[in-house]
């Protein structure tokens, strides 16, 4: 009795770990997308988690314009440069649609895609 009891309580906490495993595995799936020589934005398979990072040291900042289902838009930058740090935000609306764009001073001088948005169903 006392075995068949441990040995539930085993199986248990096992699977209990199996779960957490995948759920944080899950978690972290993300598209990335990268913008030719300057850096890349990476949004997790929710919508709900973006990272924005500039990989040159050119003097040129990278940038993520988005547009949340809720139609909330905004953007979100690396404030370091290529210093190593990305920069990230949390939404609670997922992202419905994407530019990536990198320039000096704030100008969006080269772009993914050129013009517009990227709508999520083409990540």
């Amino acid at each position: 009795m006392r075995s068949t009891r441990a040995m539930r309580g085993l199986l248990v906490a096992g699977a209990a770990t199996v779960s957490l495993v995948l759920t944080a595995q899950t978690a972290m799936a993300a598209t990335t997308i990268p913008l030719a020589g300057r850096g890349k934005a990476t949004v997790n398979t929710g919508g709900l988690h973006i990272s924005v990072c500039d990989t040159h040291a050119d003097n040129w900042g990278v940038r993520l314009h988005y547009v949340l289902q809720n139609g909330t838009s905004g953007t979100a930058g690396d404030g370091d440069g290529s210093g190593g740090t990305c920069g990230t935000r949390d939404f609670s609306s997922s992202v419905a649609k994407i530019q990536l764009c990198a320039g000096v001073s704030g100008a969006d001088t080269s772009c993914y895609p050129a013009e517009g948005y990227l709508a999520r169903d083409s990540w």
